[in-house]
């Protein structure tokens, strides 16, 4: 089976494995199968997108669109289509799963479309590399000598492991891309052993609130004469399309402090610590190192002093600035540290900043939820699909679990409330964890969310 539009053509290899071509540049998927993993529970084995499964293939075309589709039983209650093709008005490729029949709850991922396979490893380090938008991101050349470490939140998009939902991969200066167009309920892996090549680059479906549940969806793009720079200048395309893309410039006209950012030098400080027995940092060999504040008026000195000897301007982001010292008891954070010289003491520090043109910032934090918070209420935790929460006790506060993100625009706006009331206006608040973590989903009946859900309650906190 085959589909055609321009010098653009999808052609079915075999079952579920398919080649395109788009101007002279071509890709042909892995032979790797694609396969659905189940969660173990009933010891069920993975399953094959084969012919053995195969239910029926055929071939639509229109004006817009042309595919080629395939139906798939992959399991009691779990039937797919997948739709491989042509977007005839933006002349890219498409991949695309639809439940068909979404009763089956007990996968924990289905690996599809087949692995996007890289090129041999002869040339140079930068003739052939995989492209991630990992942290600040991540070139990686097909030789490359050194291991890989483990990929944050397992290579969770809309997380530090993927703060963009795409990547891709040049060779020679051609290069394909896949955009995820539905990237909330998604991860990607890959292979690769010291000195290369880089092997088995998947893209990994997730189930949403424990089914597939709508249609999963990737862009595919070709490109001659590439190299990383065409692959961030094809996504800022996609986003302009979809009237998403705000530049800089964009973000000034709503927020003018912006400007203010130019040529500041960044003074990360805090003001109170107080790490807890139970935390993973609790010093037992020195247990008075545990507590410490530093007043508001020692930091402005602090601050004064860098002036003197020629600082210009500063931004100053300020952790533990709350009486409950640094990642302890949120939500609960207020009031300012008491001992540091309370709400008096930093707003002194935030008009001696703010007068001389420098920026204060607030360290924050909505998701990590203390269960010694004075007004935890377990009810409030994110809960997963077996009715319990997560829990652990890493950080300086001790013992947390994780609050259910419908919550977070709520206390949001109580604390700042409470910091407009004391005549403190702070020029940015840092909310932690909300773009690095990966979105939460929350099972409890009363304020069930899905990591789509999760994610856009989390920017709610940001309007």
């Amino acid at each position: 089976m085959r589909v055609l539009h321009k010098k653009m053509s999808v052609n079915l290899i075999d079952t579920d494995r398919y080649s395109f071509s788009d101007n002279g540049v071509n890709f042909t998927q892995s032979t790797s199968p694609a396969f659905v993993i189940f969660d173990g529970k009933n010891d069920r084995k993975n399953t094959e997108f084969s012919s053995k499964n195969l239910i029926s293939q055929d071939v639509f075309s229109d004006e817009t669109i042309c595919y080629i589709s395939a139906l798939f039983n992959l399991a009691d209650g779990l039937i797919v289509e997948t739709r491989v093709g042509i977007d005839k008005i933006k002349d890219d490729f498409f991949m695309e799963i639809i439940p068909k029949q979404d009763l089956n709850e007990e996968f924990s991922e289905i690996i599809w479309p087949r692995a996007f396979e890289a090129a041999d490893i002869s040339g140079g380090d930068l003739d052939s590399y995989l492209v991630l938008p990992y942290q600040q991101g991540l070139i990686l050349p097909n030789n490359w000598k050194g291991s890989v470490p483990k990929l944050h939140f397992d290579g969770q998009f809309y997380s530090a492991a993927a703060y963009m939902p795409w990547l891709g991969y040049v060779t020679y200066g051609k290069s394909w891309q896949v955009i995820l167009e539905t990237a909330w309920d998604t991860k990607y892996k890959f292979d690769h052993k010291p000195g290369g090549p880089t092997k088995n680059i998947c893209i990994r479906w997730l189930p949403s609130l424990g089914k597939l549940a709508y249609a999963r969806r990737i862009r595919l793009i070709l490109n001659d004469n590439s190299d990383y720079n065409l692959l961030c200048k094809n996504y800022r395309s996609y986003m302009k399309d979809l009237g998403r893309f705000y530049s800089l410039k964009d973000k000034t006209k709503h927020l003018p402090s912006i400007h203010k950012l130019n040529g500041a030098s960044i003074v990360h400080t805090s003001i109170k610590t107080n790490i807890v027995k139970e935390s993973r940092f609790y010093n037992h060999d020195m247990p008075e190192a545990n507590k410490r504040v530093v007043t508001f008026a020692q930091r402005q000195a602090e601050i004064d002093m860098y002036k003197n000897l020629g600082a210009g301007k500063l931004y100053v982001h300020l952790d533990g600035w709350a009486e409950p010292g640094y990642d302890n008891k949120h939500p609960d954070y207020l009031p300012a540290c008491i001992e540091a010289g309370g709400w008096k003491g930093l707003k002194n520090l935030a008009d001696y900043l703010q007068d001389n043109g420098d920026l204060l910032g607030l360290h924050d934090q909505y998701r990590d939820y203390y269960f010694d918070a004075p007004t935890f209420y377990i009810e409030k935790a994110v809960t997963l699909k077996d009715g319990s929460h997560p829990e652990h006790s890493i950080w300086a506060g001790g013992r947390q679990t994780l609050l259910c993100n419908s919550f977070a625009p709520t206390y949001v706006k109580r604390n700042f409330n409470e910091i407009f009331k004391s005549g403190i206006k702070p020029d940015c608040s840092y909310l932690d964890v909300f773009t690095c973590n990966e979105p939460d989903e929350c099972f409890h009946p009363d304020h069930k969310i899905s990591r789509r859900g999760s994610l856009d309650y989390r920017m709610q906190t940001f309007e």
